[in-house]
């Protein structure tokens, strides 16, 4: 009946779709003109084989050579995804796929892009559900692709990037969808009937719950180095913080120590915990008397002017990682090292990578910054780094200074051309 219903080209009962599609299988999707299953993109994609032109390669790693791909990234994931099960496609500490992915695709602009010397770079002539389905089918090839502890970045703006979502959370699953990262790419746009449109959107996903993740510090803003840490001695600009927590205690965090009782205003010694990664002895397991003992003796206790008062604990500027980055990625393109006398301030580890202009050739091109931010974060020394969407070559430039391996994948000449130009320079 369904058959006959459908070869008339007629609707089949509203009554039949808790039947055909249970809603407990699949709590909801994207539903579009033209959306393939999973398993057919998987089983008709076309592998095509890898002729190799030039050798990128740096690191003396004879069983690796890192790879520029020229063509259709939809067959070269596929021949990619080969390469993983036959043992091919390896992290340096034997794990099979790729541990990180970083795309940039296009944004379903409608427009033409050209390079720094008028040169075609690509066309952005896909929108709506061509566009959902062309970047879908790359995004189930990528989850394929990925290592267990495997990340993907997803860098897009606010044309599509709601749609994207809701297919990426299909593909990998919501639970696996980590961070929306909002990066502020200008300071201004001018519309009059609008408010501007100063960032883009990066969606982390992760291919499972157990994946690599490095924290990434910056520097401390100057204006709050300015108001917290107003106290110098040899050791540099430091500030003050308690030495005491709140609440009588009966053990030995309330007993006097060279005069002091903490019991007095109601209060108990405590040491923080950051201390013990400043300090040259391992004191973790001392008492609380003997850790401040120790932490007098070596310069990290000070006591007060002021009658009264309570020791308080020394923090140097100097001392620890400084302020972890959170979602909101609010420098600049191209910046110019830290900023002199502002609030901004880069990657204390990533300082290279926007410490210069950079020139702007190829048209979308990504600061280097940016994707020092990812790479570090998401992949250590020796794995393996994909972007299917190189354009200017950004990532696998930044993933070489980093010593990552590395794959780029791309269709268009220029963008070919731009990265090995760069890469012979």
């Amino acid at each position: 009946m369904v058959i006959e219903k459908l070869r008339r080209g007629e609707d089949l009962p509203a009554e039949w779709a808790r039947e055909l599609f249970p809603p407990e299988k699949r709590e909801y999707e994207l539903v579009y003109y033209g959306k393939e299953r999973k398993e057919d993109i998987l089983a008709e994609t076309m592998a095509v084989p890898l002729q190799p032109v030039s050798t990128f390669s740096k690191n003396n790693d004879n069983a690796w050579h890192n790879m520029l791909i020229f063509g259709d990234n939809l067959q070269a994931l596929k021949t990619l995804l080969k390469m993983k099960e036959q043992g091919q496609l390896v992290n340096v500490d034997g794990t099979p796929g790729v541990r990180l992915v970083y795309i940039d695709p296009p944004f379903a602009t409608k427009q033409e892009f050209r390079g720094s010397q008028d040169q075609k770079a690509y066309q952005d002539k896909i929108a709506g559900a061509r566009f959902l389905e062309f970047l879908r089918k790359r995004l189930v090839l990528i989850q394929e692709l990925l290592s267990d502890d495997g990340s993907l970045y997803i860098h897009l703006d606010q044309r599509k990037a709601h749609y994207v979502k809701v297919l990426a959370d299909e593909i990998f699953s919501e639970h696996n969808f980590r961070n929306e990262i909002i990066w502020r790419n200008t300071n201004t746009h001018n519309k009059s009937d609008t408010f501007g449109q100063i960032h883009q959107s990066v969606f982390l996903y992760t291919r499972s719950p157990q994946y690599m993740f490095t924290k990434i510090y910056r520097p401390r803003f100057r204006k709050y180095v300015e108001s917290h840490y107003r106290h110098t001695d040899g050791g540099g600009k430091y500030r003050l913080s308690d030495l005491t927590g709140e609440g009588k205690r009966t053990g030995e965090s309330g007993q006097k120590w060279k005069g002091y009782d903490p019991t007095e205003k109601n209060r108990h010694w405590a040491i923080p915990g950051y201390i013990y990664d400043f300090v040259e002895d391992d004191i973790s397991d001392l008492g609380v008397i003997a850790k401040l003992n120790y932490l007098f003796d070596h310069g990290f206790i000070e006591f007060p002017d002021n009658a009264g008062g309570q020791p308080q604990i020394k923090r140097w500027e100097h001392l620890g990682m400084g302020n972890p980055i959170q979602d909101l990625w609010a420098y600049q393109p191209y910046t110019q090292n830290i900023y002199a006398g502002s609030e901004e301030a880069i990657d204390q580890d990533v300082s290279w990578a926007i410490s210069k202009k950079e020139d702007a050739v190829y048209p979308t091109q990504k600061p280097e910054g940016l994707l020092a931010r990812v790479i570090a974060a998401s992949s250590t020394e020796g794995d393996v780094v994909l972007d299917c969407f190189a354009g200017s070559g950004t990532t696998l430039a930044v993933a070489e200074k980093l010593g990552r391996r590395w794959v780029g994948i791309d269709c268009g000449k220029l963008a070919i051309y731009t990265i090995q130009s760069n890469y012979s320079a």
